[in-house]
């Protein structure tokens, strides 16, 4: 977690600017009692990527030690959420991109079904399994979701699903869903 004097030298603001953005509610933070206002990184994360802010603006040390605290780097900071389904809709695998999105870590994902993601698929009955199972047109699977973060921020999402199949002409294996946040 990050005070506001971390996230003033990120942003090269003042501190009581950042405590104007916390007061106004520009992101979450948690506080003890009297003691410092102190954010998440993957708040700040969903911050910077929300409002656009372009990270080469920002002092390269410090958003360089917050991508590393979310298990990213710079060069993942803009890649899309990637999970990888066996047949029963569980995570197999997932890419830095999920935690980026998501806000949460592979052991909080890995082996737990697709529909524990918070994600709600819109114009569609049914969470991500059942789409899997029954929204098929031809051999493409787009959906429209939104995906809520760690801290509950909504990110509207594209989720462009591919069936896995075991070796030519063999029997599904599972799927892969590429999740991209609307622009």
């Amino acid at each position: 977690m990050l005070t506001t004097g971390e996230i003033a030298k990120l942003f090269q603001i003042t501190s009581q600017t950042v405590i104007n953005w916390l007061e106004e509610g520009r992101m979450p933070f948690d506080r003890v009692g009297p003691g410092p206002r102190r954010v998440t990184e993957m708040a700040l994360l969903h911050y910077i990527q929300q409002t656009k802010i372009s990270p080469d603006s920002l002092d390269p040390e410090l958003y360089a030690k917050i991508l590393k605290a979310v298990g990213m780097n710079r060069d993942s900071a803009g890649v899309p959420g990637v999970a990888v389904l066996d047949r029963s809709a569980h995570v197999v695998s997932r890419n830095e991109g999920m935690t980026r999105l998501f806000g949460q870590m592979p052991r909080e994902m890995l082996g737990r079904p697709i529909d524990n993601l918070p994600t709600q698929i819109e114009g569609r009955n049914g969470g991500i399994e059942y789409q899997l199972n029954s929204g098929w047109q031809g051999n493409s699977l787009r959906l429209r979701a939104r995906c809520k973060n760690r801290v509950g921020q909504e990110i509207r999402c594209v989720v462009d699903v591919s069936r896995i199949y075991a070796g030519e002409g063999g029997e599904r294996f599972g799927h892969v869903l590429v999740f991209a946040p609307e622009r």
